[in-house]
């Protein structure tokens, strides 16, 4: 999962450190993350996320309007980005395509 991440441009441009690993509330599932600091307007950001989960073939929507946000879907790995608090800042999440996932557990 931390390699599907940085395979894509925008995670491995904009990457502020290594992806690390989230624990799923103490269960077998795990999910990476990475923080993403995009020197741009939301919306332009959330489009060039978009744009670089399109262009290395996931499946994607977008996700929140107002707050910003992307999920995406390629094989078994599902991602999530959202808009951090703090300006210019991302998080992208991966895991697996597994119940535990689809819980959000």
């Amino acid at each position: 999962m931390k390699q599907a991440v940085m395979e894509l441009p925008v995670c491995s441009q904009y990457g502020s450190a290594p992806p690390y690993l989230l624990h799923t509330k103490g269960l077998l599932s795990q999910k990476f993350a990475v923080t993403l600091v995009i020197p741009a307007a939301q919306e332009a950001a959330q489009d060039m996320i978009q744009n670089s989960l399109l262009e290395n073939g996931w499946e994607v929507k977008k996700t929140n309007q107002r707050n910003g946000g992307v999920k995406g879907t390629k094989g078994e790995y599902v991602l999530t980005a959202e808009a951090a608090t703090k300006s210019h800042r991302w998080i992208v999440i991966i895991g697996k395509n597994d119940l535990v996932s689809r819980l959000n557990l």
